[in-house]
């Protein structure tokens, strides 16, 4: 792994940035698509499968970065690119009605479908080899489950902050704050910008990720007593009402509630 002091170097950083403005300019671009009914509005297809690669691409590319300085990383850049519009266009050209809640939940398993193979690449970033360790993948699916966290957190209280100028320079009768900050050709290259950079910090500093993970699974053990003795009460009923709600036909949970 890289230092943190390589990870806080300003070429790295403006990098980063120079990526998040590009990722949000095209966003924005979408927008406007989608805003005045033009191409690749148009193209459904076309639509959602730039819509996959321009807000995955740039997120599974950032927890990359800080693991190789050589030209490894971006060869995976292309073929990830081309795999997420694929998805999205095949999505997009076959999804003829409930077009909302499809895409929703097209979206979500496109997303966890990159976490977990995010973890793989890593491995072979940092190691050189195509068959990891689970130590590694479980130090990576952690340190990767932080990082988005933290980019999270970090874009929420930039913009808690840009309400509270607005907020501010209303009440004195000036909304052009408000106004510029409400814009989308303002808001959404802000926000990646401001996830991006949130990104950044956290990946510069290692000790703070350790610190965090080891609190996350303490917390977590400390459940799992109660979250066991949950599923075995369950279990344990479930086989005693079987015949009832078999007879009944009636459906006992919903597959989400199950996964959860």
């Amino acid at each position: 792994l890289m230092t943190e002091t390589e990870n806080r170097s300003p070429g790295r950083f403006i990098r980063r940035a120079a990526i998040a403005l590009l990722q949000g300019g095209l966003l924005w671009w979408l927008y406007r698509a989608v805003e005045q009914e033009t191409w690749p509005a148009t193209n459904r297809g076309w639509l959602i499968g730039l819509i996959a690669a321009t807000v995955l691409l740039p997120v599974s590319h950032y927890p990359e970065s800080e693991l190789s300085s050589d030209v490894r990383r971006y060869g995976l850049a292309p073929p990830l690119a081309l795999a997420l519009f694929g998805f999205g266009w095949h999505h997009g050209a076959w999804t003829l009605d409930d077009l909302h809640f499809r895409s929703v939940a097209f979206a979500l398993a496109l997303a966890v479908l990159v976490f977990h193979a995010l973890p793989f690449a890593q491995v072979w970033l940092a190691e050189r080899r195509w068959r990891p360790r689970y130590e590694e993948l479980f130090h990576y699916a952690w340190r990767n489950t932080l990082l988005l966290a933290f980019g999270g957190v970090f874009c929420g209280v930039f913009w808690l902050l840009l309400w509270l100028w607005g907020a501010l320079f209303r009440m004195i009768g000036v909304d052009f704050f408000r106004d510029l900050f409400t814009e989308p050709h303002f808001a959404i290259p802000a926000t990646t910008v401001a996830i991006g950079i949130g990104l950044q910090l956290a990946g510069s500093v290692e000790r703070l990720q350790h610190a965090l993970r080891n609190q996350v699974l303490t917390m977590l053990k400390w459940l799992l007593p109660l979250a066991m003795a949950i599923l075995a009460m369950f279990t344990l009923t479930l086989l005693l009402k079987s015949p009832e709600l078999l007879l009944e036909q009636r459906r006992v949970i919903s597959a989400t509630w199950l996964l959860w």
